[in-house]
């Protein structure tokens, strides 16, 4: 799989709209890590992306005559990817240790970002392998 980080760089380098990127995320067939990713452009271009192993499909697109929520949580949604989900019945406590590192919510509207590290529904850690949730913020903080 082709890194994110490399991804990201040729991104900034490389496009200037969504569509772009989009071509660009979708010819590297395969991305480390898997995530769901927002991409924006100055023309007004908005896509909630799904990259991971098994390659990367376009969510859902929005604009300002099509506006809507984005929600992105710790498995795939777009019907490209959904089948590669793994059923709970399949976590292993011995694999690498996995869970959410934080979130966010954009709000357009306002110019803002609410932000949480860690959960923010402050619940303690439910398996042994999810990491420093003893730091978690527990609720969200707005930027504007």
């Amino acid at each position: 799989p082709t890194p994110f980080a490399k991804l990201s760089h040729r991104m900034m380098q490389e496009c200037s709209t969504v569509d772009e990127a989009v071509l660009l995320l979708t010819a590297a067939q395969a991305v480390a890590p898997a995530f769901s990713v927002l991409l924006a452009d100055a023309h007004g271009g908005l896509v909630q992306m799904e990259v991971g192993a098994f390659g990367s499909a376009v969510h859902r697109r929005f604009s300002r005559d099509r506006p809507g929520i984005v929600v992105a949580v710790n498995c795939y949604q777009s019907e490209e990817l959904i089948r590669y989900n793994k059923a709970e019945a399949d976590y292993n406590p011995a694999a690498p240790p996995w869970g959410s590192v934080s979130a966010e919510i954009l709000q357009p509207s306002r110019r803002a970002l609410h932000y949480c590290y860690g959960w923010p529904c402050g619940e303690r850690a439910e398996f042994g392998d999810q990491l420093f949730q003893s730091r978690s913020w527990g609720k969200f903080e707005c930027f504007v």
